[in-house]
């Protein structure tokens, strides 16, 4: 009996030797493609750097000459632009990669593409020239094609009169604010 309850002492420690081998492997794949990540994230965040720094002091101008007369950009301004849209894209990538780590659920990436991309970046013309560029000649954004289909259909979906639309209906209610301020006095 002894002997017995040796051998099966001797299954069950080699067993548990095994599971906690094989937890291992899952823990170290796991910590490496946490490393992968923070990495690119890094990446990505001194390249925003280094748009950011592009975009100069005042790019609101750009953006207003870009949503008001985009026919007359310079290079510089496109220059300007590209780097604007660009940190936006960067953005919605990294929710993208957070979401592929389960630290983001999957559903937050996709809606904040979606409500993101009717804004500054792709409600104006230049915004959707952009991105129709890039589909032409783009990377497909390292290699990651979900990520690609989801901004060309949430691009898709944005309307390039959007911007114009929003800043005439502020000033629109600026006025009916003035005008009801001036019939208070």
């Amino acid at each position: 009996m002894n002997q017995r309850l040796s051998s099966w002492l001797q299954v069950i420690g080699n067993f548990a030797l095994l599971v906690g081998l094989g937890l291992v492997a899952i823990q170290i794949n796991q910590a490496t493609e946490l490393t992968r990540i923070q990495m690119d994230n890094q990446w990505l965040g001194r390249a925003d750097q280094r748009l950011i720094a592009f975009l100069g002091e005042d790019p609101s101008v750009v953006l207003a000459k870009a949503i008001d007369s985009p026919n007359e950009l310079t290079t510089a301004d496109i220059l300007v632009l590209d780097n604007f849209i660009q940190t936006y894209v960067d953005y919605w990538y990294t929710i993208k990669r957070n979401a592929d780590l389960g630290l983001v659920a999957d559903a937050r990436w996709r809606e904040v593409i979606g409500l993101g991309t009717n804004n500054y970046a792709f409600g104006h013309e230049f915004g959707q020239a952009w991105w129709k560029n890039f589909e032409q000649h783009g990377a497909k954004w390292g290699g990651d094609a979900e990520f690609t289909t989801v901004m060309s259909e949430a691009v898709r979906q944005a309307k390039p009169t959007f911007m114009r639309g929003w800043i005439q209906g502020i000033r629109q209610n600026l006025g009916e604010q003035k005008s009801s301020a001036a019939d208070d006095l």
